[in-house]
């Protein structure tokens, strides 16, 4: 009886833990029948697979499992993508520099490893196979003479056209790769853009301008969120991104922050951000991590991140746990 039980555990299917990526930010899976391909924030891509997936008690727990980081003699991968059809397992992916890679099978052929193709986009490289690798467009979605796309709102219309080389009328430079940027849609969205590019600064006459002191994770998301509307980046970058938000008086954005940020306060990072809040007046974030301080401030007191705290922010936590009972046997 117990062997059976055993047995039926195994065959289920249910969420396991891939050790492998432990710390790794990911930003898309794809998959296939028995292998996955996985894309982090950092532009690389990761790949595995069951050695046997006929196998009964084959799973991510027994060994039967082929893990390998597969991108990086290609650079940075900006976007992966899968099909599976009739036992013909296809992957691809773009990099930052628009070169199209292909492996696994290919016109009858088998490739191991990602070869550079003639593609420009990923949807040209299923397109000879007749097939497509996300849904067809709508017929409301349709091109239409002397349209661009039909979409239904401008902010759907918008997002398809971030960092694209061949719209793009500006590009910021950080960390020595490129954002592609359509002015217009900046000064829409915020006012100091607005003066940058119409005012009498020299960002107004040229087409690109280098980014110092940002990561090119935070700021890529901070542009991207000018076309989706969306926060799109790992949870690490968050303080990073709100600065910017600070930084160009955008409201909205410093609110859909402090609600991502929320998500990822503990102990050892809760009086950083406490302070990071006060710096950056999100006033709805201090306030939260302010009464997760005062929950737990046994272990925030002994945390690495408390330690670092500047005099001011120091003393202005403890008056306020002080009067809110925190320190009361």
């Amino acid at each position: 009886m117990r062997q059976h039980l055993l047995e039926a555990i195994r065959k289920k299917k249910a969420p396991h833990k891939v050790g492998s990526l432990r710390g790794v930010a990911i930003s898309k899976i794809v998959s296939s029948s028995n292998k996955i391909l996985a894309l982090s924030y950092d532009g690389d891509v990761h790949f595995w697979q069951r050695t046997d997936s006929d196998q009964p008690g084959s799973s991510f727990e027994n060994g039967n499992l082929i893990f390998a980081t597969i991108s990086t003699a290609i650079g940075r991968v900006k976007d992966i993508a899968a099909v599976y059809h009739d036992d013909v397992q296809n992957f691809a992916a773009i990099t930052e520099t628009d070169d199209v890679y292909i492996w696994q099978q290919c016109n009858g052929e088998t490739l191991s490893s990602p070869t550079l193709t003639s593609f420009s986009t990923l949807d040209q490289v299923f397109a000879q196979q007749a097939r497509t690798f996300r849904p067809l467009k709508s017929e409301e979605e349709k091109v239409i003479p002397g349209k661009i796309i039909a979409k239904s709102s401008l902010n759907e219309c918008a997002q398809q056209f971030m960092d694209d080389t061949e719209t793009s009328d500006f590009a910021f430079v950080v960390e020595g790769k490129k954002i592609h940027v359509h002015k217009l849609i900046l000064m829409m969205r915020c006012a100091v853009f607005k003066t940058m590019f119409q005012g009498d600064w020299k960002e107004s006459n040229t087409s690109e301008q280098t980014v110092e002191g940002h990561s090119y994770v935070a700021f890529y998301a901070f542009m991207k969120y000018f076309y989706t509307d969306e926060i799109d980046l790992p949870p690490d970058s968050a303080l990073e991104l709100l600065a910017l938000a600070h930084f160009y008086h955008l409201p909205a954005l410093q609110e859909k922050c402090g609600k991502f940020i929320k998500r990822g306060v503990t102990v050892e990072n809760a009086a950083a951000i406490f302070e990071k809040a006060i710096q950056y007046e999100a006033k709805e974030l201090e306030e939260y991590v302010f009464k997760f301080c005062v929950d737990h401030m046994t272990g925030v007191i002994s945390s690495d991140g408390f330690k670092t705290l500047k005099p001011d922010t120091l003393s202005e936590l403890l008056r306020r746990a002080a009067q809110h009972g925190a320190f009361k046997n």
